[in-house]
């Protein structure tokens, strides 16, 4: 089912970071399910702009340069890409303002797709600024997506805020796409009133046969969300760049209730 985002004034090289994301971030089964939710959202993007969410008024801000350092239950430290903080303000648009609930969807999706985890809400660093939306660190390794789905690896982590400079990231295939699959044309494009839109299919050749993702029962996976893991997801303070006092003056739109 073909979707639409708004993206007002988005720039070339955002709208790339923000397609990569997406693509990307639909490689996990956790997210898949939920990606029709995305019809109709607005995300302002931006590199200056800090990665919020107005979940009332169904906005995002979302910077494709921002990663952010995690801490693992079991201490470990890593960095997740920007895309995973989209992943968690859209949490936030899905399932509201609870922080558990939504570290909760992030987790799962940073396990589908090989990104490091935090133990809990608060379990973070310091903000990294990274060169691509998917650039993560996964077992000490710094690695983005590359051409034909395969991951670039540049160099081991030494825990500080310094991201080398792995490239602008390619828009990977879909999931279980067969070996040499290339996109016969972008399935992205652009209307003249700021509307992202993507035809959510991917042809599989020979043929030209298209192929979309199975339905699932979110009821099940909504249920494990507020269920499964208590401890590590325990909820804490609103997180910093969701304080409402900001979000109108970054958006420039209201938000309708608070947080």
């Amino acid at each position: 089912m073909p979707i639409s985002i708004h993206v007002p004034s988005i720039s070339m090289a955002d709208r790339g970071q923000l397609m990569l994301t997406l693509q990307y971030i639909k490689h996990s089964p956790n997210f898949a399910i939920y990606y029709p939710n995305l019809d109709g959202l607005t995300i302002h993007v931006g590199s200056l702009l800090p990665t919020i969410a107005l979940p009332t008024s169904g906005q995002i801000s979302w910077n494709p340069n921002q990663g952010l350092q995690v801490i693992s239950d079991t201490g470990i430290l890593g960095v997740q890409s920007p895309a995973m903080g989209l992943v968690h303000e859209i949490a936030h648009v899905i399932f509201g303002h609870n922080e558990a609930q939504a570290t909760a969807f992030e987790t799962r999706v940073a396990r589908d797709l090989g990104e490091p985890t935090r133990a809990n809400y608060g379990s973070i660093g310091n903000e990294v600024r990274v060169y691509n939306s998917t650039q993560h660190t996964d077992n000490g390794e710094w690695k983005s997506y590359e051409q034909s789905g395969a991951t670039k690896t540049s160099g081991n982590y030494d825990g500080s805020t310094n991201a080398p400079n792995m490239g602008w990231g390619y828009i990977p295939p879909p999931p279980g796409a067969p070996k040499g699959w290339t996109f016969p044309s972008s399935p992205f494009g652009m209307d003249s009133n700021g509307n992202l839109h993507d035809a959510s299919y991917w042809q599989i050749p020979p043929g030209g046969q298209k192929s979309v993702p199975n339905n699932v029962d979110t009821e099940i996976l909504e249920f494990y969300l507020t269920q499964e893991d208590p401890a590590p997801i325990a909820a804490l303070p609103i997180e910093p760049t969701d304080a409402q006092h900001v979000a109108p003056q970054i958006i420039g739109l209201p938000e309708l209730a608070p947080y």
